[in-house]
């Protein structure tokens, strides 16, 4: 999992999976577990660099950015 930010003046974090069968798989993951980060697949982007994309705003507390940090941790072990 490569992660990147502030990409080609993207407002957000990117998270690269590579694989689109498992930036899929992490984002039903995370789904399942009250968190809604899109997988971005081709062709919005270029093949074998899909990954997942979220925007952290003003609005999020931070048990939710704890949430997401525990989830994504949980991640590594998919």
């Amino acid at each position: 999992m490569n992660i990147l930010s502030g990409q080609q003046n993207i407002q957000g974090i990117n998270i690269r999976l590579h694989k689109v069968s498992k930036a899929v798989e992490v984002s039903k993951f995370l789904y399942k577990r009250g968190i809604l980060i899109p997988a971005i697949r081709p062709p919005t982007v270029p093949a074998r660099s899909s990954r997942l994309r979220l925007t952290v705003m003003s609005t999020h507390t931070r048990e939710d950015m704890e949430r997401l940090l525990d989830a994504l941790r949980d991640v590594q072990d998919l």
